[in-house]
């Protein structure tokens, strides 16, 4: 195996591999490409990544299928995070045919009340094969409200459920994983938690109120995840932006962090993998693999020497703070 740097999560006394694995894009391959799907989590491991990230939502199960079926098959050391507040139920008969794909066999649908974000859980386990996860995070509250009030009170509420589930032993930690920075701020005020992931928020292209917000959980010993530091493709080679075609201001900004780090001679991919890193309350970042190749590629991104010019040119054009 391969050594990838550690970073500790917060308190939790948890240990994660800088750069994590997202199962998202594992739930959305088709059925045939199960055995590229598990060559991609054993090369992973092999390489040293010992973060593993799911959730019901990727794929309506079927990421945690595939990841359940490979844990069954591995001792490697990891830390595997899976979240909350999404369930699944198998559509009627009539619904499905012979060649219906397992992502389009279930109906999805959210339940933050506290049996059913227990229950969101349990069927996770079950997916997973039996396996525990090490960190629970609820699932996008703010797709149920995203008014402030509201919001409070859904988070106040599920920090309790979770934090019986981690009384009970069935967690090591509890968080929130989310793509609204506001959300987090939110959460602060609704109990303890114990990590956080955002998604696409902590990027090249984006750190608005990152700063704060980390200096908030570095006091309170939260633990944090940058996740999607590609926003979801643009800064990979893709056009996609928060999973959607890119708007015109983010491929003019992504124009000009490619110029520079042309400049420096470093691949954008390697700023923006590298980057979030930068900031000390971050414990690691977070990205989804589908391929061997993808694995390798952003190994050799985390691994691709950057000298601090490059960090200081980019912060005197203004397109990025300097932490």
């Amino acid at each position: 195996m391969n050594m990838l740097a550690h970073r500790s999560l917060g308190a939790t006394g948890l240990s994660l591999s800088v750069l994590g694995f997202g199962s998202a894009p594992l739930g959305g391959m088709p059925g045939a490409d199960e055995a590229l799907a598990q060559a991609t989590l054993r090369v992973a491991a092999e390489a040293g990544i010992t973060h593993f990230d799911t959730a019901p939502l990727y794929g309506s199960g079927v990421a945690e299928d595939r990841l359940g079926r490979w844990l069954a098959t591995t001792r490697s050391p990891l830390v595997l995070s899976t979240k909350t507040g999404c369930r699944l139920a198998p559509k009627a008969p009539q619904e499905i045919g012979e060649a219906t794909p397992v992502q389009a066999r279930r109906v999805m649908f959210r339940d933050y009340s506290p049996a059913g974000l227990r229950a969101s859980f349990d069927a996770s386990i079950e997916r997973l094969g039996g396996r525990r996860a090490e960190i629970l995070l609820a699932h996008d509250p703010d797709k149920i409200t995203s008014e402030p009030k509201e919001l409070l009170a859904l988070l106040t509420s599920a920090n309790q459920e979770l934090a019986a589930l981690k009384a009970e032993g069935m967690v090591a930690a509890i968080g929130i994983g989310t793509n609204r920075t506001e959300t987090l701020e939110i959460a602060l005020d609704a109990g303890a938690w114990d990590c956080f992931l955002l998604a696409g928020r902590f990027t090249l292209l984006e750190q608005e109120r990152i700063a704060p917000l980390l200096s908030q959980c570095q006091a309170r010993g939260i633990g944090f995840v940058a996740a999607a530091p590609f926003n979801s493709g643009l800064l990979a080679g893709g056009s996609t932006w928060n999973y959607a075609p890119a708007p015109e201001p983010q491929i003019a900004k992504r124009d000009q962090l490619q110029a520079l780090t042309a400049r420096h001679g470093v691949p954008l991919i390697a700023a923006a993998l590298q980057y979030p890193l930068r900031h000390p309350g971050v414990t690691s970042v977070l990205t989804g693999m589908r391929s061997p190749k993808e694995v390798e590629q952003n190994l050799a991104a985390l691994r691709t020497p950057i000298d601090d010019a490059l960090w200081q040119d980019l912060f005197d054009a203004g397109l990025i703070e300097i932490f």
